[in-house]
Order: structure tokens, then C-alpha cells, then sequence
């Protein structure tokens, strides 16, 4: 497959002295977290979020923690779906026995 790319780049005038491998990696390299998010914590939150990292490092830890927060459960998804239902069904019928 490398070589495939490469003669395709050769054939297509592509040449890049220094650059060719970099474009020829293409997806491989991941991508570069460039920014960061920050906050104060006291000894015992800090000592708290060390015992919950585990063989992780505090900074991988919180970084799963935030990504996994954003992500919406399934199971809340569907409790909150059927509370908004029930609500929509019973909330006209307490209106109405109130008037």
C-alpha cells in the first residue's frame, strides 16, 4: 500500500524532498491535543482524584472522565423519555380537575 502511494506521487509530480513521508503517512499520525482545560482542587480532592486514576495518570483520568460526561447514556435517555411522557400525558388532566 506504501509503495502504491509512493509511485502514485511520483507519477502525479508530487515530489516533496523532505515532505514525502509525512504525506504519505497520512492518517496514521494522530492528532495533536493542542488545548488544554485547568482548575484548583484541594489536598483532599487531589488525594480523592489519585485514588481514582488508578495506574493512570491524574491529567489521562480526567480527560476520560470529561469526554465519557459528554457522551449521553442510554438508559438516562430513556428514563428521562418516559418521565417527559407521563408528564405530558398527566399534566392536562391536573389542569383540567383544577378548573
Amino acid at each position: 500500500m506504501l509503495r502504491i502511494a509512493f509511485l502514485k506521487a511520483l507519477r502525479s509530480n508530487q515530489w516533496f524532498p523532505y515532505g514525502n513521508l509525512l504525506i504519505l503517512w497520512g492518517n496514521s499520525v494522530p492528532a495533536l491535543r493542542t488545548k488544554s482545560i485547568s482548575t484548583k482542587v484541594t489536598d483532599e480532592e487531589y488525594a480523592q482524584f489519585e485514588a481514582l486514576a488508578g495506574e493512570q495518570t491524574i491529567s489521562e483520568w480526567a480527560r476520560d472522565v470529561l469526554l465519557k460526561a459528554t457522551k449521553p447514556n442510554a438508559g438516562e435517555q430513556a428514563v428521562l423519555a418516559e418521565v417527559l411522557a407521563l408528564r405530558t400525558i398527566l399534566l392536562p388532566m391536573i389542569v383540567s380537575t383544577q378548573i
